[in-house]
């Protein structure tokens, strides 16, 4: 269940969690987020068998509360993220898809510190993306048994996670995977009736077939504020569809999650395939604190996020997730042709142009390896 109080002040904030305190729910995590920019605060509680998530956006000036019942809440990890010691490199790939049947995706490969792999979407349903897939994690696990530390999904649009449902059913007794990590909207929502009837239909069959392959697999229900680490990275949580309420989800796009990567003191930010009233949203959030080394186009370029949330992320790499004609075809679009001029992008990686990429940290622009 999601709670929004708006109009809502800092004194608001402070008398919910005070309330909390008076009926002893169990603090688990109280985190301010204070800066010039915008401030946001945080607090996790457990009451009786309730787990409470809730935030204050100061430059939203509102409050969120989520409640939902302890037992389907599952521990974020939390592991040394240092890229000091041991280990391998941590990298980033950016996969090459095939687009022979639709015009865009998104696949991203994270190989962490102890070599296990956190996958960001995946592609869509195209024939034999998985097993391409697969081999690449082979790989990059150097031979051993693929272990899939986590797996991000964006939103629930078929070209971000068809290639995993596809790939679990041939896969899922080839590795191990440890969590799924996730917040799609729920089709009980009064708008769902607007949706694509493939969204839909989209997000029941996820359910089925992690019912199906990966019955024991932790899920978590992602919220904003969330924050969990692994080896070599730790992971932010900027932005969920629960942003967006009161108000109706317009662009089933803007359900994206935002996703902040830090590794090291480098930052990138995947921005999924938020659109303009989300972006709206997200700049009123963080304002200058959205400021990344690397960010992801959204919508493959399409016409995803705003100029303002770019001038913010102020990036100096551009992933985009896109064939060579997405490019190409879109490049002249307002949004990217301010993208493209922008002084502080040093580099935009193409996905269509330069095939699968490899970006080992800490990153230095130009740096990238390409493996076809």
């Amino acid at each position: 269940m999601t709670e929004i109080m708006c109009p809502a002040g800092m004194r608001d904030y402070e008398k919910m969690t005070e309330r909390l305190a008076a009926e002893n729910a169990d603090i688990l995590l109280s985190k301010a987020v204070v800066s010039g920019a915008a401030s946001n605060y945080f607090t996790d509680a457990v009451l009786n068998d309730k787990f409470i998530h809730m935030y204050y956006s100061e430059g939203r000036r509102r409050i969120v509360t989520v409640t939902e019942p302890l037992n389907l809440r599952r521990q974020l990890p939390c592991e040394e993220y240092s890229l000091q010691g041991q280990g391998t490199p941590v990298s980033l790939f950016q996969i090459d898809l095939d687009n022979s049947r639709i015009d865009c995706g998104m696949s991203y490969l994270i190989r962490l510190r102890d070599g296990s792999i956190f996958m960001i979407d995946g592609g869509y349903f195209t024939h034999l993306q998985g097993e391409r897939l697969f081999d690449l994690m082979k790989s990059v696990s150097y031979g051993g048994r693929v272990h899939i530390a986590g797996w991000f999904f964006s939103h629930a649009h078929q070209d971000h996670f068809g290639c995993f449902l596809d790939f679990i059913s041939a896969h899922s007794h080839d590795i191990d995977i440890d969590g799924l990590y996730y917040n799609f909207p729920s089709l009980s929502l009064p708008e769902a009736a607007s949706w694509k009837s493939s969204d839909n239909s989209s997000i029941r069959e996820f359910f089925y077939d992690i019912d199906l392959y990966l019955p024991f697999v932790p899920r978590h229900i992602l919220h904003t504020g969330d924050s969990f680490s692994l080896p070599g990275v730790r992971f932010e949580v900027l932005f969920t569809h629960e942003d967006i309420y009161p108000e109706r989800i317009g662009s089933f796009n803007d359900t994206s999650t935002v996703l902040s990567v830090s590794i090291g003191d480098q930052r990138i930010i995947f921005l999924g395939d938020i659109q303009t009233d989300s972006c709206r949203k997200l700049e009123a959030m963080y304002g200058k604190d959205l400021s990344a080394d690397i960010v992801q186009v959204s919508h493959h370029g399409f016409n995803g996020a705003t100029s303002e949330t770019y001038e913010l992320i102020s990036p100096s790499t551009a992933l985009w997730p896109t064939p060579d004609y997405g490019f190409e075809g879109n490049r002249n679009r307002t949004v990217n042709r301010r993208l493209l001029s922008m002084e502080c992008v040093k580099e935009h990686i193409v996905a269509g142009y330069e095939g699968t990429v490899r970006l080992d940290f800490p990153y230095t622009h130009g740096n990238y390896v390409k493996l076809g």
